[in-house]
């Protein structure tokens, strides 16, 4: 186990990612730029809005999950990174 006394790694669950995946993944990235930046600011705003809606109807759930996958207490002071 790495990671310190009060927050160890998280235990890693998944398979490495093979070169190839990165590389499809990342042109991938590429090609929607275009798309980003030719998107209203107004989509974008909106997009944006919807984004932290959708984080605040799951962050209690989020923060449960992080703590525990750091083996921390989801109430306890060290908790409070996951807040953030």
């Amino acid at each position: 186990m790495r990671g310190t006394i009060a927050i160890p790694e998280a235990a890693h669950l998944f398979p490495d990612t093979e070169r190839e995946e990165l590389d499809r993944r990342i042109r991938a990235l590429v090609e929607a730029r275009t798309r980003w930046e030719t998107t209203p600011v107004k989509v974008r705003a909106a997009m944006a809005e919807q984004a932290m809606l959708d984080t605040l109807e799951v962050a209690d759930k989020w923060v449960r999950v992080a703590c525990d996958a750091k083996g921390i207490a989801a109430d306890g002071p060290y908790a409070g990174e996951e807040w953030q």
